[in-house]
């Protein structure tokens, strides 16, 4: 709830500023986790989409992402951003690092 007001109201410039933009985009990231951890998987979604399109190498916003949709049943979404999610950990030789659910979830979606 309190960071709610500073989450809800950033613009999206702020993502790509040199300055700005790393800060910003980690603390929106974790606003959206929070947001999904607290039964609020729709809400996330939009702040993840603007972490993913600012910072498309952010491993971690792209599992936030897939995991968010997978809640709200867009599991086809969730299918392929899982599947980017693996292919950026496995690129940084992270593969011991990647959850099961998504191994499990890009064989099982449809």
């Amino acid at each position: 709830m309190e960071l709610s007001p500073y989450a809800e109201n950033y613009q999206k410039a702020w993502l790509s500023d040199k300055e700005l933009g790393s800060a910003m985009i980690s603390a929106i990231n974790d606003y959206a986790y929070f947001l999904q951890e607290n039964n609020q998987a729709l809400e996330s979604i939009p702040f993840l989409n603007d972490v993913v399109a600012a910072q498309p190498k952010r491993a971690v916003a792209w599992l936030n992402l897939a995991d968010s949709n997978w809640a709200i049943g867009e599991k086809n979404d969730a299918a392929k951003q899982y599947a980017e999610y693996k292919r950026l950990m496995m690129a940084e030789n992270k593969k011991s690092k990647i959850p099961s659910r998504v191994f499990e979830r890009t064989s099982t979606a449809t």
